[in-house]
């Protein structure tokens, strides 16, 4: 319907163009200076600005997703996957849901069977405070030595 009625996309119920958020709002990261860099940046250079999510943006995400899934046994490497604890923005259930499954099929793939859990961050676990951040700059560069 989207594409019949209008150039532009539509925002998925609730959402909207980037509008930057006050930081004690935010659920993105816990480090004031980060957050302002990168507000900043996108209120600088509109071109990279993300809003919310689109109707076609969540479709295709479904599609991806349902590929991912479909297509587990094909995965030829370990993959390591960060999940923040605190995060709201997307759900940390598929994330275990793809380990689990990952494991399944292959045992090795997913370190532990399961996300690796960075306690206290949310969603932008890399523009984190210092002591969030760097536990997965620890953790990502020990796992690129192991493999």
């Amino acid at each position: 319907i989207n594409h019949f009625l209008s150039s532009e996309p539509w925002y998925f119920l609730g959402h909207k163009n980037f509008t930057a958020t006050a930081f004690d709002e935010n659920k993105q990261t816990h480090s004031v200076a980060r957050y302002a860099e990168y507000v900043n940046l996108y209120s600088a250079t509109p071109n990279i600005q993300l809003g919310g999510v689109t109707v076609r943006w969540l479709v295709e995400g479904l599609r991806a997703q349902e590929e991912i899934f479909a297509k587990l046994h094909q995965i030829p490497c370990p993959v390591l996957v960060f999940q923040a604890s605190e995060d709201v923005i997307i759900k940390n259930k598929a994330q275990d849901d793809f380990c689990a499954q990952l494991n399944h099929i292959a045992p090795a793939l997913c370190v532990n069977s399961k996300p690796e859990i960075i306690k206290g961050a949310y969603h932008e676990i890399f523009f984190e405070i210092d002591s969030l951040r760097i536990q997965a700059l620890e953790k990502s560069l020990s796992w690129f030595k192991q493999h």
